[in-house]
């Protein structure tokens, strides 16, 4: 397990020291608690998490009485069942599922209670994405989700089954819809990949989930992450997991799961300060794609993201964008960042979060 200063120093940037914290509060004691970490700052991210943990309960309610089959998805799912206190699970929205014929009606049902979508938004989103963004009465949004990723991404998964499979826990506000505990796993690290690896709390959220999750059923967690393209994005985050948090593996749990030796070799090049968890800078995007092309199956499928266009466009006119010359750019400098990797893997482990 690294240092504490070294966990720190990767979630203090993110926002979510305390929910790093949490996470190892058990094995950091003896390393000398309280945490280091701005009083002011955790306890407005405490009533942030509060606020938006009471929308969540509402919106339970209306949908419960509404009778509308849903499932509550991510932060809004982990934070009371996996947290000693669900105030330390760091929430940025609340996001919830339900099925694609029952869309139309929960937004219906949404906006006469309160919440706000305009007309343009609701349209473009149905269009071109998997969530609809609506503003709560007090400011927060709520995803309402109709699928798990976009009709073209890279990974994802069934969200018919995730619904069929989701579960009912008890809360102080009343039963709380969430998926099952297979289907967490599968969630979180569907989550890494489409992040490409750029937030600790998702490593965090794993962590707590594998400690106090009992009879993980495993056979069913490596099928649906194969059947998902994401083996090798699982297999890297239990061994980020049990890297960064001493979190217990359970045995055999990953074996089905380990990517081919050009893989691997390449994934034990990454670093947890710079291309996994790196700060939010002008590179960041290129190192997000440069983690995303090696969790990527099969040379051919990695070949055409490499050479893809999805370059940050803001401000432009599609006119305007010149995708091969995009597409060139944002490769070439994914190849760049690679160079780099090969280079100082030649002089030494220097802080290289595996090898595993």
């Amino acid at each position: 397990m690294p240092p504490l200063a070294d966990l720190l120093a990767l979630a203090a940037p993110q926002g979510v020291a305390t929910l790093v914290a949490s996470a190892g509060a058990a094995k950091l004691r003896t390393l000398g608690f309280p945490i280091p970490e701005l009083p002011q700052e955790a306890v407005l991210q405490r009533r942030r998490n509060a606020a938006l943990l009471h929308i969540r309960d509402k919106l339970a309610g209306l949908l419960q009485a509404a009778e509308i089959p849903h499932v509550f998805l991510k932060g809004a799912a982990i934070a009371d069942r996996y947290y000693p206190e669900p105030v330390l699970r760091d929430l940025r929205d609340v996001d919830v599922l339900v099925p694609p014929d029952k869309l139309k009606l929960t937004v219906r049902l949404l906006v006469a209670h309160g919440f706000r979508v305009p007309p343009e938004v609701l349209a473009r989103y149905r269009r071109r994405h998997f969530h609809i963004p609506l503003r709560a009465p007090q400011g927060a949004i709520v995803e309402l989700h109709w699928r798990l990723a976009a009709k073209d991404a890279l990974f994802s998964l069934s969200a018919s089954e995730v619904l069929q499979r989701a579960t009912s826990i008890p809360t102080p506000h009343g039963r709380l819809r969430i998926p099952s505990a297979e289907d967490l796993v599968l969630q979180i690290t569907l989550q890494c990949a489409a992040e490409g690896f750029s937030r600790v709390a998702r490593i965090v959220d794993l962590d707590r989930m594998l400690a106090l999750a009992d009879n993980l059923n495993w056979e069913r967690i490596e099928l649906g992450a194969q059947q998902a393209s994401l083996g090798s994005t699982l297999w890297l985050a239990l061994r980020l997991a049990r890297r960064m948090f001493d979190t217990p593996l359970p045995p055999g749990a990953p074996e089905g799961l380990a990517p081919r030796r050009v893989t691997r070799f390449h994934l034990e090049l990454l670093r947890p300060r710079r291309e996994l968890f790196g700060p939010n800078d002008r590179n960041a995007h290129a190192r997000r794609r440069l983690v995303t092309l090696w969790l990527v199956p099969g040379w051919s499928r990695r070949f055409a993201y490499l050479l893809q266009r999805v370059g940050p466009t803001r401000g432009r006119r599609r006119s305007d964008r010149l995708p091969v010359m995009g597409a060139l750019v944002s490769a070439l400098r994914v190849l760049f960042l690679q160079s780099l990797c090969y280079l100082r893997g030649l002089r030494g482990p220097d802080e290289r979060v595996l090898p595993l």
